[in-house]
């Protein structure tokens, strides 16, 4: 099978591949104004007559200096993503989870989850956001 091999300052942190994958990306998001780069390596999976499920290989901060490699393999050995949902209009009857599409964290990991037509929210992502709200609205220019 074909897969992505990731390589960050010649250590492999991951082989990203999997026989039901629709699509394998890696990315490197760099947010200047933050001072913070990441690397990201996701796709999506489908499995029978189920709705498509995002897969996530890896997710890591990068520092300046770093050194990231991404080679197409084929391997018959691939890392097993995490597999998740966002969308809760999609029905579906396996086990893959639906998460917060803010920090991607599971019903069983916090206190309630708020749902869109098409994503969901957990309440501690709610809390932090009117946290921030909060703040800004008291600032003055």
């Amino acid at each position: 099978m074909i897969c992505l091999e990731v390589i960050v300052n010649g250590q492999r942190r991951t082989i990203a591949g999997a026989s039901a994958a629709q699509s394998i990306e890696t990315s490197v998001l760099t947010y200047p104004e933050l001072q913070q780069s990441w690397l990201r390596v996701n796709g999506e999976v489908v499995s029978g007559d189920q709705p498509t499920a995002d897969a996530e290989w890896l997710t890591m901060q990068l520092s300046v200096g770093d050194k990231v490699e991404v080679q197409i393999i084929e391997t018959g050995n691939p890392v097993t993503p995490n597999l998740s949902r966002t969308d809760p209009t999609l029905a579906a009857s396996d086990e893959i989870p639906f998460v917060c599409a803010f920090c991607g964290k599971d019903p069983q990991q916090t206190k309630g989850m708020v749902a869109s037509h098409k994503a969901m929210i957990c309440r501690d992502c709610i809390c932090y956001l009117h946290e921030m709200i909060t703040e800004d609205d008291g600032e003055t220019d």
